[in-house]
């Protein structure tokens, strides 16, 4: 009997270390899950961003082309899409990687200034961003992008995600 009570005063003062022990395995294994949901979302925005892409370019495009839309339309959807893209970027969604291909492109189609319908390019740039509301820095950051400064434009996600901030204030 007296072995007894030994082993149970010894599992006595191990019982705080095992819920220590418990507590920070659980902690690290809630934090590598927060990790990959965050990957996985930004995943999905990255794709749905893509999504919305196609469907502006190609289906509205068409549209366009086909007289059924008109060019004006299509660069408010055209210019919302990249508003929506900037911001997910901004907030961490969208991967940098995956952010400065968007804006190469959006820098190819600047300085090509290609023609839909009766509105070019820039145009429905000067259109869209006096229509809709973008967010602080926006045309500050897609100036540098047009002006081919992507790298300098993409080192002021820190700056553009703390005036989205103070924006929702």
């Amino acid at each position: 009997m007296h072995e007894g009570r030994e082993i149970m005063i010894d599992l006595t003062f191990l019982a705080p270390w095992i819920q220590v022990i418990t507590v920070i395995v659980l902690s690290i294994n809630v934090w590598l899950t927060l990790g990959r949901n965050r990957e996985v979302k930004s995943m999905d925005v990255a794709i749905e961003c893509q999504n919305r892409f196609m469907d502006t370019v190609y289906d509205a495009r068409s549209l366009v082309e086909d007289g059924k839309m008109g060019d004006h339309s299509y660069y408010l959807r055209f210019w919302n899409l990249q508003i929506d893209q900037y911001q997910y970027w901004a907030l961490g969604y969208v991967k940098t990687d995956i952010y400065r291909y968007w804006m190469r492109c959006r820098f190819r189609e600047w300085s090509h200034n290609k023609t839909l319908d009766r509105m070019d390019y820039r145009q429905g740039w000067e259109f869209a961003i006096e229509q809709l509301s973008p967010p602080l820095g926006f045309i500050e950051f897609m100036t540098k992008v047009f002006n081919g400064s992507i790298e300098n434009a993409l080192d002021g996600k820190k700056e553009a995600r703390s005036r989205m901030y103070a924006r929702a204030e």
